[in-house]
């Protein structure tokens, strides 16, 4: 209808909460964006409070943790991990898996989705036999494989995504894990 759109671009890399401040703090001061797709978390839960001090709106599109809920300026467009990790633990347990261990990312995302998947999964009466976190540059991960595998659990979460969500499956089946992720 006739409305100019200027796009600006800013780099969190990858999850950094530094670069993701950072960056907002260019946007708000420097062009002064009136909106944000931010992504991620952990950035855009430290883009919150500019965002609301310069109303500038956060529409986001990434991030997943449940801590994003009822934040000022900030819209979200997508489920939160909480909801996610119950629907597929909800399939392992039908499956017959009552053991269950999990390998996250260590930032909002993987601590609140695992928190959540763990609280279920203890309701149902499952053990959660061990918690693995990574760094969000993590690319290997087989001394967290090697503990999960030396307990044998019936089921393996995965809370990833990315890259790194191909590379736990697959560095989980190239230690001997045969169990559903």
């Amino acid at each position: 209808n006739g409305r100019k759109l200027r796009l600006e671009i800013g780099d969190h890399k990858s999850g950094e909460v530094k670069a993701a401040t950072s960056e907002m703090s260019r946007m708000v001061s420097i062009f002064k964006v009136p909106a944000v797709l931010p992504s991620f978390s952990a950035p855009t839960l430290a883009a919150q409070a500019m965002a609301a001090e310069s109303d500038a709106v956060l529409i986001n599109g990434g991030g997943f943790s449940p801590q994003l809920l009822n934040k000022k300026f900030l819209w979200n467009n997508r489920i939160t991990s909480n909801l996610m990790a119950v629907a597929v633990l909800k399939e392992a347990w039908a499956g017959g898996a009552r053991s269950l261990c999990m390998i996250y990312r260590q930032d909002p995302s993987g601590i609140d989705t695992a928190a959540a998947a763990a609280d279920w999964w203890t309701k149902q009466g499952g053990k959660v036999l061990c918690e693995e976190k990574y760094d969000i540059a993590a690319n290997n991960f087989s001394s967290q494989i090697s503990k999960i595998r030396s307990v044998r659990p019936d089921a393996l979460a995965t809370f990833a995504y990315g890259q790194q969500a191909g590379i736990v499956i697959k560095q989980a089946r190239d230690f001997g894990y045969t169990g559903p992720l």
